[in-house]
């Protein structure tokens, strides 16, 4: 559980932030009001405390801007101020409880343990266990096979996080959000020790199975317990992935580059299957083949060509041995077979890849059996930028959300079916997709229904009726915002069809690109354009990213600028050596449009936060 204190005498609050974290809370402290205003709106607290007299902007003011913005999660308030007016303005400005100073930590403690328990779902405490694995938050203990499991504070946050969130994929910036203060983040290789000192814990305390999977690209996630069903796919297929609005710039750049495949394809047929002999490979020519079957390995899946980028990046291993050219001839026979498939891969048609994303209008899906409100909200939704699509059922919904996922959804929960009722389906989609807001729009008003909404996961309650207008405002407020349209990307990428698959990708959304091919030119390029964000390939000529990934670590002016490293190697010890560098992320290849834009954007807006907390920060001392 993460908690945010807004309190400006350091003196008085620090019993109650030790107090917290001897019960392995995580704690962030702001010490005027505009801090823990931005704080509060940036980042996933479980419960947030705030003063009544704070500099700035005092604590009434600020429950009541982050219940208009949408807040959810509990408030308390501390103050001196014990009289019922005081009382009421407090309440009235949407806190949950006021606590009256002076205090002690351990009351103080007990009703912060009353509002996480108020806000949690009934079934939460089923969701505590695992196999013969219990945890009881009330203690903080965690027993296996009815015995204590002595556990560090970080890995029993870490089990509380998975066990809470079954069903969801965490990423290493994700668990570092959950876990970590703001001003206390580490580096993302300190959460893959995290999660080797959780497995051991328990498998020291006689786990025989391994209760975190690993999700290679994305994370990790909550195994299901041995001997049970997964059920995480009961209404959603679990390969549900991103798909495009638009594709036609992919079209026009596989058409500029498709010679360029066959020539290439060409260079490999000649060497191995033409020509070969005994003596007809030298070091120089393995080394050119080599850099092809690395390129078209990147290359090809990117234009739908997966089984061309498998069977490229087979041929690469096998030049990179480390025997050369004795393997090579050892091992002709595979590789000639590998490259006669590629030849016959990429004579055929491209399988459908969805590489691109539109920018221009935000996909809302709307589920809703009005039909005439339907047309309506299509009708007008042009005017806002949003493109409306409309089902009439909880069956045709899963049905669209097995193609495409969309940046929002307005659900009326008494929708149901003999299997499915909205309320249930609000809550699949909340633990499979918590980053698509919901909005519940529905002719019943009534506080158990707004806090069943609100305790699944829901953004806004409408009350039908409302004018379209009313509606669009909502969706605006809780689309996700994009980082400034002035950020500014490198690239250094040395293959010209990768680089171009990524200037398609990223252009459409605002970014200023610069893209650089030779890596030799890479400091001189930096410290002229200035970037917010770096794109590294690994495997270059001259210099590979890692090594300028590491320069840039070298250099404090360039200590927090973001990096993604891309690579076409997937194995952890290539993954090791990324965080190693010093990169914050890494994208796989075949490059994936919505996952490129998800991690660049949440790495880009991470680091203005960053920028702009410091310079509050600054200015309020």
């Amino acid at each position: 559980m993460k908690i945010l204190i807004v309190e400006d005498d350091r003196n008085a609050i620090i019993p109650l932030i030790d107090e917290l974290k001897a019960y392995h809370y995580i704690v962030d402290l702001a010490v005027d009001g505009h801090t823990g205003l931005e704080l509060a709106l940036e980042w996933n607290y479980d419960l947030i405390i705030l003063d009544w007299m704070l500099p700035g902007i005092n604590g009434p003011a600020i429950c009541r801007q982050l219940r208009e913005q949408g807040f959810l999660k509990p408030i308390l308030l501390l103050t001196v101020r014990n009289l019922n007016e005081d009382i009421i303005t407090g309440l009235d400005a949407g806190a949950d409880d006021f606590v009256s100073k002076p205090c002690s930590p351990s009351q103080l403690l007990a009703r912060i343990r009353a509002l996480l328990r108020r806000q949690s779902l009934p079934q939460s405490a089923l969701q505590l266990t695992w196999e013969k694995l219990q945890v009881n938050e009330t203690s903080a203990q965690v027993y296996y096979d009815n015995q204590p499991v002595d556990i560090k504070p970080k890995a029993y946050n870490l089990l509380l996080l998975f066990l809470k969130n079954p069903q969801r994929i965490f990423s290493r910036q994700d668990i570092i959000d959950q876990l970590w203060s703001f001003d206390n983040e580490p580096s993302e290789y300190a959460v893959t020790n995290l999660i080797k000192d959780l497995r051991r814990t328990l498998k020291d305390a006689g786990m025989m199975g391994d209760i975190i999977a690993t999700v290679y690209g994305l994370g990790y996630r909550l195994n299901p317990p041995p001997e049970t069903e997964d059920y995480s796919g009961k209404y959603l297929d679990n390969s549900t992935s991103l798909m495009p609005k638009s594709t036609h710039n992919l079209e026009e750049v596989l058409a500029k580059y498709q010679n360029s495949f066959g020539e290439e394809v060409s260079f490999l047929e000649n060497l191995f299957l033409i020509n070969y002999s005994d003596d007809s490979i030298s070091e120089i020519s393995q080394k050119k083949a080599q850099e092809i079957a690395h390129n078209l390995a990147g290359s090809l899946g990117s234009f739908g060509y997966q089984r061309g980028s498998e069977l490229a990046r087979d041929i690469e291993n096998c030049l990179r041995n480390d025997d050369g050219l004795c393997f090579i001839h050892k091992n002709i026979s595979i590789i000639q077979d590998k490259i006669r498939e590629l030849c016959n891969e990429i004579n055929q048609s491209p399988q459908p890849i969805y590489c691109h994303i539109c920018a221009s209008s935000n996909q809302i899906l709307l589920i809703d059996a009005d039909r005439s409100l339907a047309e309506q909200l299509q009708g007008q939704a042009g005017a806002w930028n949003l493109n409306i699509e409309a089902v009439s059922t909880l069956t045709n919904a899963r049905q669209w959300l097995t193609k495409t996922l969309p940046d929002a959804i307005l659900l009326d929960p008494h929708l149901s079916e003999e299997d499915l009722t909205g309320f249930d389906f609000l809550k699949n989609i909340g633990q499979r997709f918590p980053e698509i807001p919901i909005l519940i729009f529905t002719y019943e008003d009534n506080l158990s229904e707004r806090i069943m909404s609100a305790r699944l996961g829901a953004r806004r309650f409408l009350h039908k009726p409302v004018t379209p207008q009313y509606i669009f405002e909502a969706i605006a407020q809780v689309l996700p915002k994009p980082p400034s349209r002035d950020a500014r990307i490198l690239i250094v990428e040395d293959d010209p069809i990768c680089l171009q698959v990524l200037r398609n990708i990223l252009k459409p959304w605002g970014f200023d690109l610069i893209c650089l091919r030779e890596p030799n030119q890479f400091w001189q390029v930096l410290t002229q354009t200035l970037p917010d964000l770096l794109i590294l390939d690994v495997q270059m000529p001259t210099y590979t990213g890692l090594d300028l990934c590491q320069v840039v670590r070298q250099d404090p002016a360039w200590e927090e600028l973001p990096i993604l490293v891309v690579t076409g190697h997937q194995s952890s010890d290539m993954i090791q050596r990324v965080f190693e560098a010093g990169a914050d992320d890494f994208i796989t290849k075949p490059i994936i449009g919505p996952e490129l834009v998800t991690r660049v954007m949440a790495r880009i807006e991470r680091s203005q936060l960053r920028r702009k907390v410091k310079q509050i920060r600054k200015q309020s001392r």
